[in-house]
């Protein structure tokens, strides 16, 4: 007797949108939806307003009440020509080598050399990492108010001396008083407004660094200290190698406050006398907010994200290759 064929019951056709989805990464595809929104915001407020930036800058919109349009006017490269012919800019450049070379180095190795002695198991660690660290959530306009009394010309720093009675030591010797002319000497005023940006931001280098340290082994530096290490030698070829990303980062955020640096400079004083503390930032303020001059402000922007694009770039990129 015959074995009946046994025949499947016929399968509903799938369509190809529901094939194609059998071999999609679901939990890909949910993370974009659920990412859109936020990528969505960063791409017209950060990227979009980049690019409209960038256009700005080759407008010809530096007076108030002129219509413009992505179709024009445009002027070239004319608003870049204005800028680099304007002695104000040369000295803006001055000052920012100058502050960010001081401002890096300061942070860095303070920060560095607080996060070690704290490493060293002191009485009263949580306490001296609160006090280092409250700086950092005071405000830049506050700190700027405070270190502006502080810079006075006859309060703060040169009052404290007077009251210490240097000043009558000085006068026994036939000398006149001391007074440190922070923000009248055009030679040091940036180098004052790097000890107040400092002041506030040496602390959160200072905990960058001791989250750093305190991540490494324990083994490790027994194995160290067992093979005859000092605390210096422990420090130096051990520990500063191996927080090496945690620099490399400190650097990265470190160099995009100083290029940005508006609101402290805005609290002490503004841009100085002959321009001694002008910024980037400050000197695009002033011609987009102030003289309306919205094209050439754009172009300040503009260079103030190549630059950060040279340094973070080749960052984001290190990070990748690494991953």
């Amino acid at each position: 007797m015959a074995t009946p064929a046994l025949t499947r019951p016929p399968q509903p056709q799938r369509s190809a949108l529901a094939r194609a989805w059998r071999f999609v990464n679901r939990d890909r595809v949910l993370a974009l939806i659920v990412l859109a929104p936020s990528l969505l915001l960063v791409a017209i407020f950060i990227y979009g307003f980049i690019a409209w930036t960038s256009l700005v800058a080759f407008l010809e919109w530096n007076l108030p009440n002129t219509p413009v349009s992505i179709a024009g006017p445009y002027n070239g490269i004319d608003n870049w020509q204005w800028l680099f012919e304007l002695p104000r800019w040369y000295k803006d450049i001055r000052n920012m080598v100058i502050f960010t070379v001081l401002f890096l180095a300061e942070c860095m190795i303070l920060g560095f050399l607080i996060a070690a002695f704290l490493d060293q198991q002191v009485k009263g660690e949580g306490f001296f990492r609160t006090i280092y660290i409250m700086p950092f959530a005071i405000s830049a306009v506050v700190t700027g108010v405070v270190w502006q009394w502080m810079m006075h010309q006859t309060n703060g720093f040169n009052r404290l001396i007077d009251i210490l009675g240097f000043n009558h030591i000085l006068g026994l010797f036939g000398l006149g008083p001391f007074e440190w002319l922070w923000m009248s000497d055009q030679n040091i005023g940036m180098v004052a407004i790097s000890f107040a940006a400092s002041w506030q931001m040496v602390g959160y280098t200072m905990a960058l660094y001791f989250a750093g340290i305190r991540g490494i082994s324990q083994d490790l530096r027994e194995a160290a200290q067992i093979d005859g290490a000092g605390t210096v030698a422990l420090y130096l070829n051990i520990i500063i190698p191996l927080v090496r990303p945690v620099s490399l980062t400190a650097f990265i955020i470190l160099f995009g406050l100083a290029l940005r640096l508006f609101d402290l400079v805005a609290a002490i004083g503004g841009s100085g006398i002959n321009f001694s503390t002008d910024t980037f930032a400050y000197h695009m303020v002033q011609l987009a907010f102030q003289d309306l001059r919205f094209a050439r402000g754009a172009v300040i922007a503009v260079i103030m994200v190549l630059l950060s694009a040279i340094v973070v770039v080749p960052y984001l990129w290190s990070i990748r290759r690494e991953v």
